[in-house]
């Protein structure tokens, strides 16, 4: 018979207490995660440290459900607090005191402003339409989803910084060191408009088709092709994807403007960006689907939101549209 969640929990912070001398604060809090639900964390202060990681309880307890022991839970816990405590794990304590040492770090990202707010109560952030532009600490660390730390209104107190003087440093950062690519996707065409299977041998076609690299290369197959925003040319596709070089939080490309400019200027043309993720954007020439309104782009996105997007990772349900002739983006629906 297994303990009932709120059960779970007092057990945790009892258990977990046998680790640390008496004078260790552990204890429980609700905590709120961006583009999270609320969720169960405890928080382990020990004498003279004023930050703790958070380590959130969800996940643990779906592994004593799975059957496995509080005593193997508490162990990992307590290995990933010890791993992870200020001055210990990948960003140095110099993050949380002297801003001259954060500062070429910090960067920024996007997230669905009305699905935040109550995160966003103790965050800086800046309103971009319907979304928010927020900041974090980027880490040396190989796994990008382990590489950001949120900055709070705390880190500012604490720098001695205002929120505008964060924005700019973290916009010049964000824009200087991660170059921004745009990657092309569609249909191979075929010859003519014939297949490579069905045309005829010594009229484009191949008496060999049916092998396993030409299946790679056959009409029909979707293509991927990443090129930096510097090298890009359209080439009459549907869509293309923009992002970064990491491929993750790519999507807050679409705050600068001369990234917009410079996409508008090479489709000679109007475009929909369509937020398929917080990682990146789909872009569409308003010119090659010139029959579908903003609305019709608004419930495919809804749509690819509620089927395929992880909760974590959805941007929002939003579609909007940059005018090439006024350079200008506004929300289309």
């Amino acid at each position: 018979m297994y303990m009932g969640y709120e059960k779970f929990k007092e057990n945790i912070v009892a258990e977990t207490g046998k680790y640390f001398n008496a004078s260790t604060s552990i204890r429980l809090e609700k905590t709120v995660r961006l583009n999270h639900p609320e969720e169960d964390a405890v928080l382990i202060l020990e004498p003279g440290s004023n930050s703790s990681p958070v380590i959130y309880l969800d996940g643990y307890y779906d592994d004593y459900r799975s059957g496995k022991s509080i005593g193997n839970i508490v162990k990992a816990i307590v290995t990933f607090y010890k791993e992870n405590a200020s001055g210990s794990g990948p960003v140095p304590l110099d993050f949380y005191l002297d801003f001259s040492q954060a500062r070429e770090h910090i960067r920024c990202r996007l997230v669905n402003y009305e699905w935040n707010k109550a995160a966003l109560e103790g965050i800086p952030h800046k309103r971009f339409f319907d979304l928010a532009i927020v900041y974090y600490y980027k880490m040396e660390t190989p796994d990008p989803g382990k590489s950001g730390i949120v900055v709070r209104n705390s880190h500012l107190d604490v720098w001695g910084i205002s929120a505008e003087q964060l924005h700019e440093i973290a916009l010049r950062n964000t824009r200087e060191q991660m170059e921004i690519q745009i990657m092309t996707v569609g249909l191979k065409p075929g010859e003519d408009g014939e297949s490579e299977e069905t045309a005829e041998p010594g009229n484009g076609g191949s008496p060999q088709s049916g092998t396993e690299a030409e299946k790679e290369d056959e009409p029909g197959k979707l293509e991927f092709d990443y090129k930096l925003l510097s090298e890009f040319e359209p080439c009459g596709r549907v869509m293309y994807v923009i992002t970064n070089e990491e491929l993750y939080n790519g999507a807050v490309s679409i705050i600068f403007e001369d990234v917009l400019r410079e996409i508008s200027s090479r489709f000679r043309d109007n475009y929909y960006i369509l937020p398929s993720s917080v990682h990146e954007c789909i872009l569409v020439p308003e010119g090659i689907l010139p029959n579908t309104s903003a609305q019709n782009f608004k419930e495919i996105v809804t749509c690819m939101n509620s089927r395929y997007v992880a909760p974590e990772d959805i941007l929002a349900d939003s579609v909007y549209r940059y005018d090439l002739q006024k350079q200008r983006l506004q929300r289309a629906a």
